[in-house]
């Protein structure tokens, strides 16, 4: 994720995932490292001729790098057909000390204003953060079904979900018509002592006060898609693949999701707790790294930043900033995906088959231990 700002670095990932971008940036740097040696020392040490003066290593590096990079020349997308643009209305609340419950009114207020405001615009589609609104969805619905049907514009919506004794973090679909929608998607990966106590830990008294009101969620077991249609162009419609939070940061679950079958993945978050230092940045990192790797492309709703779109080669399309240049602010917007029909009808080489470069990396290793140990005892 270093070279989020450089996706030019990252296309192999669509083959090797993650693991093996990584395995080939150590190894570039490695080279390198091992070159520059090579003229400060070694070249000094060496019988001299061609063949004293030559580094393999610098070579090497050279390979690594063509390697990295030649996907994006060589393997670009053929396309077929029109595209197909889906407006996507984008709310950005910036809501603070969410769960005060003083500030539930201030909070509905925002939202409606941002709503209302993107209707006017009429999308496909507005979305709004995780767990924006103040209380659980399917106990106080009426507002933003309300919402809904004065933009007559579908919401997906990050919303808590009270039912049966348990507790979800959800994203959920909210129709012009039909109002609340019983197909939420739960969050899968739960975040410890913030969502939940992990075994052991909720067995000691006073941990589970610590965590709060907040630290009772029950897990998610199910992928889930949403469909939304275009209004110009009522026969193209967008299969939606939801993660809540931290969830793109496993690539497991984007493949899970991925497979379903969807053209966009739309991630909901907030990473207000961790105020304006680098996280939202460093959150957004991991969706550049899962868009090149499942050949899809991410919508992001950040309650306070990072909001945008990435598209399939991890470009950054259009980001959500104030005049100063700063995602962090309370602010909306219509963003503009272009999608191409067929173009996400095949699944990426690395969501068929997952980690198996690092499998065969593991592999390697344990098969030259005895090799390696060996030359140790002679």
């Amino acid at each position: 994720v270093t070279q989020w700002e450089r996706p030019v670095l990252l296309q192999t990932a669509q083959w090797l995932g993650s693991w093996g971008v990584s395995f080939f940036l150590v190894l570039f740097n490695l080279c390198l490292c091992s070159y520059v040696h090579h003229l400060l020392v070694r070249r000094r040490e060496s019988i001299g001729g061609i063949l004293g003066n030559i580094c393999p290593d610098f070579y090497l590096a050279i390979i690594v790098f063509v390697f990295m990079v030649s996907p994006f020349f060589l393997f670009k997308k053929q396309t077929t057909g029109d595209k197909v643009e889906f407006q996507v209305g984008l709310c950005q609340p910036y809501l603070m000390e969410k769960w005060k419950g003083g500030n539930a009114g201030i909070h509905k207020d925002t939202l409606k204003r941002q709503t209302r405001f993107l209707g006017l615009m009429n999308p496909d589609l507005i979305v709004w953060p995780e767990a924006s609104t103040p209380y659980a969805l399917n106990q106080d619905s009426a507002w933003v079904e309300e919402l809904s049907s004065q933009t007559q514009t579908p919401l997906l919506i990050g919303a808590v979900w009270k039912g049966g004794g348990s507790i979800h973090n959800t994203i959920s679909e909210v129709l012009p018509e039909a109002g609340v929608q019983d197909n939420w998607y739960a969050k899968r990966v739960l975040v410890p002592f913030g969502e939940y106590v992990p075994f052991p830990f909720k067995w000691i008294p006073g941990v589970r006060k610590l965590v709060g009101p907040v630290g009772s969620f029950k897990e998610g077991s199910e992928v889930k898609t949403f469909s939304v249609h275009s209004k110009k162009n009522e026969d193209s419609t967008l299969k939606i693949g939801p993660l809540i939070c931290y969830e793109d940061i496993f690539p497991r679950l984007c493949r899970e999701t991925a497979l379903a079958g969807v053209d966009l993945f739309f991630v909901t978050t907030n990473d207000a707790w961790f105020g304006r230092e680098g996280c939202a940045e460093q959150h957004a990192a991991h969706s550049v790294l899962r868009a090149i790797e499942t050949q899809r492309p991410f919508l992001r709703c950040g309650n306070a930043g990072w909001s945008g779109w990435i598209d399939s080669n991890g470009y950054q399309r259009e980001v959500l900033r104030n005049e100063e240049g700063s995602i962090y602010f309370e602010g909306a917007t219509t963003l503009s995906i272009t999608i191409s029909p067929n173009q996400f009808s095949k699944a990426s080489f690395y969501v068929r088959y997952g980690d198996w470069f690092a499998y065969v990396c593991v592999f390697l290793t344990l098969a030259s231990l005895p090799f390696v140990l060996r030359k140790k005892r002679n």
